[in-house]
């Protein structure tokens, strides 16, 4: 989704991407987050409550980006490119990779 966006601004359209982005990421986030938070419960991770309010925050983020966009507000194309990047470069290293390594420690990954 990075490079859909990184490509749709490259040539002007970043603002006429955000819509479908947004809708995609947020079908995304919903399913991914969804699933993640259940194995954490499941199979007591301790960090669970933590990593759901990082869940939690990115959800919030996207819903204000959404507002954003509808208000006819361009400066958070680059907002939305930045959260994506941010979430890939720490939140999956920080937060996914000990969530797997631990899921991985009981068995079920």
């Amino acid at each position: 989704m990075i490079l859909r966006l990184e490509d749709a601004m490259s040539v002007g359209r970043g603002h006429e991407e955000i819509p479908s982005l947004l809708s995609s990421l947020k079908q995304y986030v919903n399913f991914h987050f969804g699933t993640e938070e259940r194995l954490m419960r499941s199979f007591g991770y301790p960090l669970a409550e933590s990593h759901a309010i990082q869940h939690r925050l990115m959800t919030e983020a996207l819903g204000r980006a959404e507002l954003r966009h509808s208000s006819g507000d361009s400066r958070m194309v680059l907002e939305v490119l930045d959260l994506m990047t941010e979430w890939r470069d720490h939140h999956i290293p920080s937060w996914d990779a000990p969530m797997g390594a631990f899921l991985n420690e009981t068995g079920v990954a």
